[in-house]
């Protein structure tokens, strides 16, 4: 189901990567492509509004006390999904940092999409929700993900649940 599993920071580097069912090389490309598509394109929008705004407050002496300096909350605005040939990219973004599913099958968005927030929900209990938190306990992350899915990249529901986990890292620690 789920051929590759990866954790972006807000630049679109890459911060984790797990390759469940396809070559590396192809991995890298599809990697660069969820960050040309979706990281640099919300960075662009983003880059854009703060011009357009800073233009707006040198023309003007009083700033209306409701006016935002971002106007929009571009990762709502985007569509977690897209598909490019037989890959479909499922992906969510949480405190700075984006969670991405690759599947190359047609396969259900509803049990990638309940992986991807049950995924997030986990990191949050175990204090891995920002990208320097995640590169100093890369091999706790390594656990958890080798735990949470098959070698087949289904998710397990059963382990789906932080309570599951945090006794799989006590009794594997």
């Amino acid at each position: 189901m789920i051929t590759s599993l990866f954790i972006m920071d807000l630049n679109g580097e890459t911060i984790f990567n797990k390759i469940i069912s396809d070559n590396f090389k192809k991995n890298m490309s599809f990697r660069e492509i969820f960050k040309i598509q979706v990281v640099m394109e919300i960075n662009k929008k983003l880059l854009q509004d703060l011009d357009n705004n800073s233009f707006r407050m040198r023309n003007s002496i009083i700033l209306n006390d409701h006016e935002r300096l971002v106007s929009n909350d571009y990762h709502a605005d985007n569509i977690p999904i897209f598909t490019i040939g037989t890959t479909t990219f499922h992906h969510i973004y949480r405190n700075g940092i984006y969670i991405v599913a690759l599947s190359q099958s047609n396969s259900e968005s509803f049990i990638i999409w309940n992986f991807l927030i049950s995924f997030h929900d986990i990191l949050k209990a175990n204090n891995l929700t920002q990208a320097l938190m995640i590169n100093n306990s890369l091999l706790k992350l390594i656990n958890i993900v080798n735990f949470l899915l098959s070698e087949d990249g289904i998710p397990e529901k059963s382990k789906l649940n932080v309570e599951v986990v945090k006794k799989f890292l006590i009794q594997s620690y």
